[in-house]
């Protein structure tokens, strides 16, 4: 339950952004939303690790991450052509 009923803008004028409307921001979830958005970024540790490993598919040797996301200009291909 929230401690008021208040719902406050981020001062986005005082960086200089005039043209924009405001952006509401309760003040009262700002800290659990920091405490899950940290807890979520524990989470990816393992999974980023994971990206970094080798692997050889069908003759084609690179990294999980270059695999999944096709980043081919480190693939080292040991096909024989």
């Amino acid at each position: 339950m929230p401690l008021s009923d208040e719902i406050h803008d981020l001062p986005l004028r005082w960086f200089g952004l005039r043209s924009i409307p405001g952006i509401p921001i309760e003040l009262d979830d700002l800290a659990e939303t920091v405490v899950k958005l940290l807890k979520r970024d524990l989470e990816m540790k393992p999974v980023q690790a994971g990206l970094t490993n080798t692997y050889s598919i069908d003759g084609t040797t690179a990294t999980a991450r270059e695999f999944l996301f096709g980043d081919t200009s480190k693939v080292v291909s040991q096909r024989h052509v």
